[in-house]
């Protein structure tokens, strides 16, 4: 008795067996640094907007909802 691989030769080899083709993987070079998106820089007015510091106020004078 053989081992498993042995085996298995014979198997494929008796059944015109044939091994699914393996897709290639690209392999990255390690010299080469993987790319990095460009950071963003927001000023001091769209982090007020994003943290909706900047919305419109609106209060209730004399019985009317108005802009403060």
């Amino acid at each position: 008795m053989g081992t498993m691989r042995d085996q298995m030769k014979k198997w494929t080899e008796a059944n015109g067996y044939q091994k699914p083709a393996k897709s290639k993987k690209k392999k990255r070079n390690n010299n080469q640094k993987p790319l990095v998106a460009p950071k963003e820089r927001l000023t001091e007015r769209d982090l007020r907007e994003l943290m909706g510091t900047n919305r419109v106020t609106y209060e209730r004078r004399r019985g009317s909802i108005r802009q403060k």
